[in-house]
C-alpha cells in the first residue's frame, strides 16, 4: 500500500498536527510505502526513517496557490495517481488541494473550529468531498459534524511511551508545578499565573514560547523557554498543569502521564483520556479557585498523588503511538476494500 501523508509542517515545528503526522508516518513506514508532502525553503525530496519526504515552497495562501498554478511544483515531486490513499492533516491547505482524490482522508486538528469566512468555505468544500473525516477527540468530531455537515470519526492522538517514561533521577525536594505549551491566553497561562501568586510556597515552571512569557515574573515562577528534552523537565516536576480553555486533544497531558506524573487539566480535550481523581484531575476552564485547590491537594497529599501517578502511567500506555497507528493502518485498509 502506498500512502501520501500531507502536513504543512513537520517537527521540530511544534503542534499536534505536525506531531501526529510524523509519529504515525514513521511507524506506518515499517510495512507500508509512506510519503509525506510538506513545505520548506525549497522543492526537494529526501528520506528519513524510511519515509520519503517531498517539500514544496512554503508560501502564503497555500490552499489556493497549490490548487492552481502551484500544482505544477507538486506534480514535479509526486504522481498523485500512484497513491492508494491520501491522508491530509487538517482541511487546509492539502485537504482542499486534493479534494478531487477518490480516497482522501482529512484529519481535523482544531483549526477548523477557528476559521474565518473564506477558510470556512474552503474547509467545507474539502471536508464534504473527503472519503473519510477524522478528529482526535469526541468533542471536536461533534463540532466538525455540526459545523460542516459531514460525518467524522474519532481516532485519538498518542504518545511515545518508550521515550516518555519515569526516570529514577526525577523529582527532588522542591515542589514544582510544570506547564508545557504555547504561552498564550487560550492555554490558561494567565489563570496559572494567578494560582502561582496565591501559592507562593510552590515553584511554577513554564516551558514554551509565546507573547505571555513577559508575564512570568513572580519570585516563584521560572521561564524555561523552548526545551528540547521535555522528558527531563517532566520528570523534575512534582505535578503538571494544563489549564487550557479548550484543546483538540492535549498531547502534553499524555506525555506527562507517560512520565508518571499527576496531571491537572481542563475538560475540553483532556477528559478524552483522564478520569478525574483516578489517573489525573479535571477542572473547569478559567476556574482559578478550583485550580488552586487541586494543586494544593495533590501537592500536600503524597499518597493520593502517588496513586494517581501509577494510574497515569497505565493509562498512557493505552495510547502508545503503535496502538494509535494501528487504527490508521486499519482505516487505510478498509478504504481499499470499499
Amino acid at each position: 500500500m502506498k500512502i501520501l501523508v500531507a502536513s504543512t509542517y513537520l517537527p521540530p515545528v511544534p503542534g499536534g498536527a505536525e506531531k501526529v503526522a510524523w509519529e504515525t508516518s514513521i511507524r506506518l513506514a515499517e510495512d507500508l510505502d509512506v510519503h509525506i508532502l510538506t513545505t520548506g525553503s525549497k522543492n526537494e525530496t529526501r528520506s528519513i526513517h524510511g519515509v520519503v519526504i517531498h517539500s514544496v515552497w512554503d508560501t502564503r495562501f497555500k490552499a489556493l496557490f497549490y490548487s492552481s498554478i502551484g500544482r505544477l511544483f507538486i506534480n514535479r515531486l509526486v504522481d498523485i495517481t500512484s497513491f492508494d490513499v491520501v491522508h491530509s492533516h487538517m482541511a487546509l491547505p492539502w485537504g482542499y488541494v486534493f479534494r478531487g482524490f477518490g480516497r482522501l482522508i482529512i484529519t481535523c486538528h482544531g483549526s477548523e473550529a477557528l476559521n474565518g469566512w473564506i477558510p470556512d468555505r474552503l474547509s467545507r468544500s474539502a471536508l464534504r468531498k473527503a472519503k473519510t473525516v477524522t478528529s482526535p477527540s469526541s468533542w471536536l468530531s461533534r463540532l466538525v459534524m455540526k459545523k460542516y455537515d459531514t460525518d467524522c470519526i474519532t481516532i485519538p492522538n498518542g504518545v511515545d511511551t518508550n521515550r516518555f517514561r519515569p526516570r529514577k533521577d526525577g523529582t527532588g525536594q522542591a515542589k514544582i508545578v510544570l506547564f508545557v505549551g504555547r504561552l498564550i491566553e487560550r492555554k490558561g497561562v494567565l489563570e496559572l499565573l494567578q494560582a502561582a501568586r496565591a501559592l507562593e510556597n510552590y515553584e511554577f515552571w513554564f516551558a514554551g514560547e509565546g507573547p505571555l512569557k513577559r508575564a512570568i515574573s513572580f519570585k516563584n515562577t521560572r521561564y524555561l523557554g523552548f526545551v528540547d528534552d521535555v522528558v527531563d523537565i517532566y520528570n523534575q516536576a512534582t505535578l503538571c498543569v494544563f489549564p487550557s480553555h479548550w484543546e483538540p486533544f492535549g498531547i502534553v497531558g499524555l506525555e506527562a502521564m507517560a512520565c508518571g506524573k499527576a496531571v491537572i487539566a481542563t475538560e475540553l480535550g483532556f477528559s478524552e483520556y483522564i478520569d478525574s481523581w483516578k489517573d489525573g484531575v479535571i477542572i473547569n476552564g478559567r476556574d482559578v479557585k478550583a485550580l488552586v485547590e487541586a494543586i494544593q491537594r495533590l501537592m500536600e497529599d503524597e499518597d493520593e498523588r502517588s496513586r494517581i501517578e501509577a494510574n497515569a502511567r497505565a493509562k498512557a500506555l493505552q495510547y502508545d503511538w503503535n496502538i494509535v497507528t494501528s487504527r490508521h493502518r486499519e482505516l487505510y485498509k478498509s478504504m481499499l476494500e470499499t
